[in-house]
């Protein structure tokens, strides 16, 4: 089982790559800078994003049995909209696809 941000970027790359790659085919430009289309995106269609509402980053380690989290007492709370533990959420494929071809960046 892999999680966690060793997970997360190597897959966000790789769907950002497959934006460009349609944007491309296009015609259109690469997307560069990707954060203000995000947000951009993120603004004018919330659905595009998954909302992570539960869950915190205090306890960073797997648990396997027996149990014996490494956990603090700091850390972040997933809560509606942005938040620190989950950003904008999950970003669902084909709608950040249809929106970065409707996008001129």
């Amino acid at each position: 089982l892999v999680d966690g941000t060793s997970a997360s970027s190597p897959v966000f790359a790789g769907m950002v790559s497959l934006l460009n790659d349609d944007r491309f085919n296009r015609g259109m430009k690469a997307m560069g800078f990707i954060n203000p289309f995000l947000y951009h995106t993120y603004q004018t269609d919330p659905t595009i994003f998954t909302d992570i509402v539960q869950g915190h980053n205090k306890c960073p380690a797997a648990c396997e049995q027996p149990c014996t989290l490494r956990c603090c007492n700091f850390g972040y709370f997933a809560v509606p909209g942005w938040d620190a533990v989950t950003g904008l959420g999950t970003p669902d494929f084909s709608k950040l696809r249809a929106a970065a071809v409707a996008t001129q960046t």
